[in-house]
C-alpha cells in the first residue's frame, strides 16, 4: 500500500477548502471531503473495527479546463480511506477517478472520452458528494466499494436529452469500453487478506431517466454486459445486470428505492435491491431510514473445488439503518448513523462464504460532510441539466424540491 504524505493532504484540502472558482480563467477548482469516525459491537465489517477507527474518510479534488464554448477537460483526483479494510491493499494514497474530454452538441447531446463516470442509478456518480448523500456512503449492496461495481469506465459515454426544456423529457446514456472490479478474501493457509483487481472487458451499457412535470420525480432503467477475467470465487465469466430506479426528492421528504439483478453466465444470479426515506423534520434537521438487501441464488451451479454442500441460495448482506443529519448550511452536514446487518460479509474471521450462515453486527458512523461552495458553483458554472430553472442558491435547491433534478448529474460538465 502506498504511503500518503502529509504534504500532499495539506495542498490538496487547502485548494478544496477554498473550492476555487476562477471565474476570469478556463480553470475551475471544486472539492469535496468527509471525515468519518466509526465503530462495530464486534466483528470487523466494511473496515471498521470493534475498537473505533478514524482513518475513515472521501476527498476528491476536480478540475475542469474548458478549451471552448463546447470543449472541455475534466480530471478528479481522491484520496479514500476504508479503515482496516482489506481493499486498503490497493487502493491508492490519491488516485486519479476521472480524466476525459467531453464535447457538447448543439442538439442536446454530449460526448465524453477517457476515464468516464459509469452512469449506472441514482448514486454511482455521487459517491464523493458527501452533501448529498442522505449517509455516509450510498447503498453498500448495490454501490459497494469496488466489489464488482465501478465508478468508471474506460471508453466512452454518450448522452442525450430529450425534451431538455419541457416538463416530460428522457435523459439517455449510452456507454462502452472497460473497467476493473475488486475481489477480496482471506488465504486459508495463512488466514492473511489477499485482493486483486479483475479485467471487465468488451463492455456495453445504457441508462434512461424519465422526467414527469411533477418536480423532483423520475424513474429510471440501466442496464449492462461484459466479460469478467478469473477471480477469487469464479472462473472467466459472461455477465448481464439490470437496474431500476425511482428517485424523489421533495421539500419535506423524500423516497428512494433501486432494485438490481445481475446474472453471471446465466447461472449465479445476484440481487440488491434498497429502499430509503427522508424526512425534514426542522429547517436544519432530517432523519433518513433505510433497508438494504442482497441475495446470491442458484450457487449450487457454480463448481467450487474442495467446498461441499454449497447453499442453493442465501442472503450475503442486510442492512437497516437510520440516521440523523444536522445541516450547519447547505455545505456543512454532520451525520450520525446506526446500523443493523446481518451477512457474511465480516472481515476479521475466515468463513466459507458458500456455506456459512449469516453473522449479527452492528455498527455506527459519525462524520462531517463538506463541500464549500460547489454545488451552487457548479449549478452557476457548469450549466448541469435541468439548470434552466433560476435558482440562487443551494438551499433552495431543497426549499423547491429540486435536487431530485441535480442528483446523478455532477459530473463535471455543462
Amino acid at each position: 500500500m502506498k504511503r500518503f504524505y502529509p504534504a500532499k493532504i495539506v495542498i490538496i484540502s487547502l485548494l478544496m477548502v477554498h473550492s476555487i472558482a476562477l471565474s476570469q480563467t478556463k480553470l475551475a477548482i471544486h472539492g469535496y471531503l468527509t471525515q468519518a469516525y466509526a465503530f462495530t459491537n464486534t466483528h470487523q465489517l466494511m473496515g471498521i473495527p470493534h475498537d473505533g477507527t478514524s482513518d475513515y474518510r472521501n476527498l476528491a479534488l476536480q478540475f475542469r479546463y474548458s478549451i471552448t464554448s463546447h470543449d472541455n477537460l475534466v480530471f478528479q483526483f481522491s484520496h479514500k480511506r476504508l479503515g482496516r479494510s482489506p481493499f486498503m491493499l490497493i487502493e491508492e494514497a490519491v488516485a486519479l477517478d476521472w480524466a476525459f474530454f467531453e464535447h457538447r452538441f448543439s442538439f442536446g447531446t454530449s460526448m465524453k472520452v477517457g476515464k468516464v463516470q459509469l452512469p449506472m442509478g441514482i448514486f454511482n456518480e455521487l459517491r464523493d458528494v458527501g452533501v448529498l448523500l442522505p449517509f455516509y456512503r450510498a447503498p453498500f449492496n448495490l454501490y459497494q466499494e469496488g466489489r464488482y461495481t465501478s465508478e468508471t469506465v474506460d471508453g466512452f459515454v454518450l448522452t442525450h436529452l430529450l425534451g431538455e426544456y419541457s416538463s416530460w423529457g428522457v435523459d439517455v446514456d449510452f456507454y462502452g469500453g472497460e473497467w476493473k472490479w475488486s475481489e477480496a478474501t482471506k488465504s486459508i493457509f495463512t488466514k492473511t487478506d489477499m485482493v486483486q483487481t479483475i479485467d471487465v472487458t468488451h463492455g456495453l451499457g445504457g441508462q434512461l431517466w424519465l422526467r414527469c412535470p411533477i418536480d423532483g420525480f423520475r424513474l429510471g432503467l440501466a442496464g449492462n454486459k461484459a466479460h469478467s477475467a478469473k477471480g477469487y470465487h469464479f472462473d472467466e465469466l459472461d455477465f448481464y445486470s439490470l437496474m431500476y430506479s425511482l428517485d424523489s426528492d421533495f421539500t419535506i421528504f423524500s423516497t428512494r428505492a433501486e432494485f438490481r439483478d445481475a446474472r453471471f453466465d446465466n447461472k449465479v444470479n445476484y440481487q440488491a435491491y434498497y429502499a430509503q426515506v427522508g424526512l425534514k423534520l426542522f429547517e436544519k434537521l432530517r432523519i433518513n431510514i433505510q433497508a438494504d438487501f442482497a441475495d446470491i441464488k442458484n450457487m449450487d451451479q457454480l463448481e467450487i473445488p474442495f467446498v461441499e454442500d454449497v447453499k442453493k441460495s442465501m442472503n450475503l448482506h442486510d442492512d437497516y439503518a437510520f440516521g440523523i443529519n444536522f445541516a450547519f448550511n447547505p455545505n456543512i452536514i454532520l451525520k450520525t448513523e446506526a446500523h443493523w446487518t446481518k451477512g457474511i460479509y465480516i472481515e476479521d474471521e475466515l468463513i466459507n462464504y458458500f456455506t456459512a450462515d449469516p453473522i449479527e453486527v452492528r455498527y455506527y458512523i459519525f462524520s462531517l460532510a463538506t463541500s464549500p461552495g460547489s454545488v451552487k458553483s457548479f449549478m452557476k458554472k457548469f450549466r448541469l441539466k435541468f439548470a434552466h430553472i433560476a435558482l440562487s442558491s443551494p438551499s433552495e435547491w431543497v426549499k423547491k424540491g429540486k435536487i431530485a433534478r441535480f442528483r446523478g448529474r455532477l459530473r463535471g460538465e455543462r
